[in-house]
């Protein structure tokens, strides 16, 4: 039997092989197949740039951590940095902050009340306060406090009022909290604040005015 007596015994069995395209009707389709629905537009997801409000920021800074590691060894140095840590977070749960991330040898929070993240910053120096006597290797560290509308975006928190708290701390010296001068106004009062002048800070076009808050006479946590 030749090769085309067998194809044309294949084309019997099996019908006719398709050799062109037909369009058909959209509403053919969907009687045929069924309605195929549109796609959903896309739910707000918790990762969705929220609205800003007002917070305080927090950041916090162990002094010369780096000097610190070259001193002691990588080993010795994550001790005292674990140590650091547990000191901000246990200050951090009893007023109320929240930990947006670990800096490495430091901590940026945040507060919904700024009088609670001042507060928190007193406590976390007194606690290391504490710490340090019955150490012989101190851990010293630096706090600065902003307050305004940062904004929040898959679960972190930017914008000026976070830059000018990370610098605020950096312009602190070991064992002091600076703080703007919004946040000593929402605390209503001078009480407590030591004018320290204005500052040029890195990134910011104009000084900002600093003062430096007292926690030497506050009462023992």
């Amino acid at each position: 039997m030749g090769w085309r007596e067998k194809a044309r015994q294949l084309q019997d069995a099996h019908g006719h092989v398709a050799g062109e395209i037909i369009d058909v009707s959209l509403s053919a389709g969907e009687a045929f197949l069924g309605r195929i629905s549109d796609p959903q537009p896309p739910t707000p997801s918790s990762s969705a740039i929220a609205e800003p409000a007002h917070r305080a920021i927090m950041f916090t800074d162990i002094v010369e951590s780096t000097e610190m590691t070259a001193r002691l060894g990588d080993a010795a140095a994550i001790e005292l940095v674990r140590a650091n840590d547990a000191l901000v977070r246990r200050a951090l749960t009893r007023y109320g902050g929240r930990e947006v991330k670990h800096l490495g040898d430091g901590t940026m929070a945040l507060f919904a009340l700024t009088a609670a993240g001042v507060e928190c910053a007193k406590a976390i120096q007194r606690s290391f306060e504490r710490y340090n006597r019955a150490r012989a290797e101190p851990i010293h560290i630096s706090i600065g406090v902003d307050c305004g509308e940062p904004v929040e975006d898959s679960h972190d928190f930017f914008g000026s009022t976070v830059q000018r708290a990370s610098r605020v701390c950096s312009a602190a010296g070991p064992d002091q909290i600076l703080v703007s001068n919004a946040v000593r106004v929402e605390c209503r009062g001078e009480n407590g604040f030591a004018d320290c002048g204005c500052k040029n800070l890195k990134g910011f076009l104009q000084p900002v005015q600093l003062f430096e808050c007292d926690w030497h006479s506050e009462a023992s946590d």
